[in-house]
């Protein structure tokens, strides 16, 4: 039997932002690659910074735009896009109480993705309101999830085990 290197998984959820942000994001990079190939318009767009930000924007677009919240025996880890460069990693060690809550991205955090909210307050979403609060020793963490309570479950069992 072949144990995953990084260790058991006890819970695996991936998320997409939503088709309206997901769309257009996609479009972009294409549309100003050709708006540099064609030189359409009146003041067309020079083809090496039409490839500059054709790049830029399929970068961005590789890096985010996709998050898989994975909760190992000992961690939970949160990464973001396809590439998996943006990464977080929540020792469990680190973790004092964790519990699932409905919360408003827009008015805590002025949005969904990596966003940064009042009193060291930090939240990893991709779209909707649910997560599990993650208290650490650092910092108070949302992590936001279309499954709050089995995330929740999850986490709060390894806690009671790792603390036994």
């Amino acid at each position: 039997m072949s144990v995953h290197p990084e260790g058991k998984k006890m819970f695996c959820e991936v998320q997409y932002f939503p088709w309206w942000a997901t769309i257009p994001m996609a479009a972009s990079a294409p549309f100003v690659l050709i708006l540099g190939l064609t030189q359409a318009g009146t003041k067309p767009v020079p083809l090496p910074l039409a490839l500059l930000m054709s790049l830029f924007l399929a970068g961005i677009f590789l890096l985010m735009f996709r998050m898989v919240t994975t909760v190992y025996e000992d961690r939970i880890v949160v990464k973001f896009g396809w590439l998996p460069l943006v990464r977080f990693t929540i020792p469990l060690s680190e973790i004092q109480s964790a519990r699932a809550v409905t919360y408003k991205p827009l008015l805590e955090f002025g949005g969904w993705g990596i966003r940064f909210g009042r009193a060291r307050k930090l939240a990893y979403s991709t779209q909707g309101n649910k997560a599990v609060e993650v208290v650490t020793t650092k910092r108070t963490i949302l992590i936001g999830t279309a499954l709050p309570d089995q995330l929740n479950e999850v986490v709060n069992n390894l806690l009671v085990f790792y603390r036994s």
